[in-house]
């Protein structure tokens, strides 16, 4: 009634805000529960709500949050990547190599990203052939593998200090890190709400051979949408190294999980064709708050990855309970 009220009221304005959330009915829901944690944290977590804390948490975070953008978009139109892990270690230890030969800082960071996009147009092409599922587990076998070999299996640390300040700069006490997050949100709501790409994501998740039978070219919208996932991932690659200062052959590990844990706690459907990327980034806002809380409380890290797969396995199977209700209700 509230929402007829308003539309009545103004509703142009009405109509593109619906249009920015439109396909995320547990957008509000998400967003208060998000809200609710920040604040018994804030009250009952000392440490939790201090300017130091919340530089940190916003440097932290933007890593999940840049990660689960990309998967949104993947698991909207159907698809998969679990190679995440092995490419941010990939990108991260050939931009270590370069960095260490004394090549121009700014071609060391293009070779990296083109790595990066390349490894995630192999995951595309290979996920148009058989399940991305087995493609991406594939790849992160072999580029894990080429991590560890290029170096041996040793970490690379001590680059230049140029280097370092594409990840470090704070602007107005901003971590740059965080302001690239919101420009790639930005971004990611552009694409999948406001061009024909991203409605062909949408038709792909929720019926491929009608999207076919359309002319949506299905082939190359999963290859094209698995190369922005690779230019994420080399992006976050570079963020990681230049906040550590060192590459190391094992980075973000926990990178896909933490993604897909964000994005569907995020409302987007692991059955394709729903989502939205501001769901997402809440999502990940609370994995990565979670984290933050844990470590201020001295919680033993082993136990962490426990509840995340607790939470994970949780909210799969809260999605798959939704999907077979709406279901049922046609």
């Amino acid at each position: 009634m509230l929402v007829k009220m308003n539309e009545d009221l103004n509703p142009k304005s009405n109509r593109k805000l619906s249009n920015i959330f439109r396909g995320n009915i547990t957008f509000i829901n998400i967003f208060l529960f998000g809200a609710f944690l920040f604040v018994m944290f804030s009250i009952f977590v000392p440490q939790f709500f201090t300017i130091r804390n919340m530089v940190n948490l916003s440097r932290q975070s933007s890593v999940n949050v840049i990660i689960a953008i990309g998967m949104t978009l993947l698991l909207i139109c159907g698809e998969f990547d679990l190679s995440i892990p092995g490419n941010i270690s990939l990108s991260a230890m050939v931009l270590g190599v370069l960095l260490k030969a004394g090549i121009p800082i700014a071609l060391c960071i293009i070779i990296t990203l083109i790595l990066a996009i390349t490894i995630g147009f192999s995951n595309g092409l290979l996920s148009t052939k058989i399940p991305s599922f087995i493609a991406s587990l594939g790849l992160l076998s072999i580029t894990r593998g080429f991590a560890l070999y290029i170096t041996n299996g040793k970490a690379l640390h001590a680059f230049p200090d140029s280097f370092l300040l594409v990840g470090r700069l704070e602007p107005l006490g901003v971590p740059i890190s965080w302001i690239y997050a919101m420009i790639i949100l930005i971004i990611g709501i552009i694409i999948s709400r406001y061009t024909v790409f991203g409605r062909q994501l949408y038709a792909l998740g929720g019926n491929r051979d009608a999207a076919r039978s359309t002319g949506v070219p299905v082939n190359t919208r999963i290859v094209q949408t698995f190369m922005i996932m690779g230019l994420l991932a080399g992006i976050v690659a570079i963020t990681i190294v230049t906040k550590i200062d060192a590459a190391t052959p094992l980075m973000s590990s926990n990178a896909s999980l933490n993604a897909i844990a964000a994005v569907v706690i995020g409302g987007t459907s692991l059955f394709g064709g729903r989502g939205h990327v501001v769901g997402s980034v809440i999502g990940a806002l609370i994995i990565s708050i979670l984290s933050n809380v844990f470590t201020l409380m001295s919680f033993p890290a082993s136990l962490q990855g426990v509840i995340l797969g607790v939470i994970l396995i949780g909210v799969i199977l809260i999605d798959y309970l939704r999907v077979n209700i709406s279901r049922k209700s046609y």
